[in-house]
């Protein structure tokens, strides 16, 4: 146990309250005319959502870059580098710091809430695989690739902007959608993905997926190798 709280790194809160001093001075620029102890309980609140978020945004940061940690002269003595520690147990670690984290912000309000939403966002873009768009135009024979407009996403899969999902093929059944996976995420064991609608996410076996769903949709998924350009950094 001592492990999974060290990757989300508690520690580090200290830092969040270098949000105090601007959030102090907006109120002065706004002149600032409420309860000030009402005020004091909001920050309170506002402090505990952002170390939540950002001990989620730390923990997927330890679990995945854990294997570029290792070759490094400081972090290769992280937790989830030197000791055996259970994916699934750091994924509900960080399922649970984002819904704690974001559930808390709505107490706030909700511009509050899209802000703690961003953050935990930011942490997403930071560190789950990027990939450089050129090496899939090579592998799918496509020229110039680009985000679907929004009224194609509903004419082709029934579903609004970011709500995509393998899910939505079962509204495609004259197959106009072409399925195509990165052969590192087609190995995996579970997923998540959204039910056609961004408010909730389900968790998928990913062999149950290409075993059974995508058959019985009588969908063949294209496989493609995408290099990870940290690779060749390293």
């Amino acid at each position: 146990m001592k492990d999974y709280i060290k990757i989300a790194r508690p520690d580090h809160w200290i830092k969040n309250l270098f949000i105090f001093p601007g959030t102090l001075f907006a109120l002065l620029l706004v002149g600032w005319k409420g309860s000030y102890g009402g005020l004091a309980g909001i920050a309170l609140v506002s402090f505990f959502c952002t170390c939540m978020i950002a001990s989620a945004n730390y923990v997927i940061n330890e679990w995945l870059d854990a294997r570029f940690d290792k070759y490094h002269p400081t972090k290769k003595k992280r937790p989830v580098v030197q000791n055996t520690m259970s994916g699934k147990i750091v994924a509900a670690e960080y399922a649970v710091l984002a819904a704690v984290g974001l559930g808390a912000s709505l107490l706030v309000n909700i511009p509050f809430f899209v802000c703690e939403l961003w953050l935990l966002v930011m942490g997403v873009l930071y560190n789950v695989k990027p990939f450089r768009t050129k090496d899939l135009s090579k592998q799918i024979g496509s020229a110039r690739l680009s985000f679907a407009a929004p009224e194609d996403m509903e004419t082709y899969l029934g579903v609004t902007p970011g709500s995509a999902t393998v899910l939505a093929l079962a509204n495609d059944p004259d197959h106009k959608v072409q399925l195509i996976l990165d052969r590192t995420v087609a190995e995996t064991g579970h997923f998540g993905c959204h039910p056609c609608i961004n408010t909730s996410t389900v968790n998928l076996s990913m062999e149950e997926v290409r075993k059974t769903l995508l058959p019985a949709l009588g969908i063949v998924p294209l496989l493609v190798d995408l290099p990870d350009p940290r690779d060749e950094e390293a």
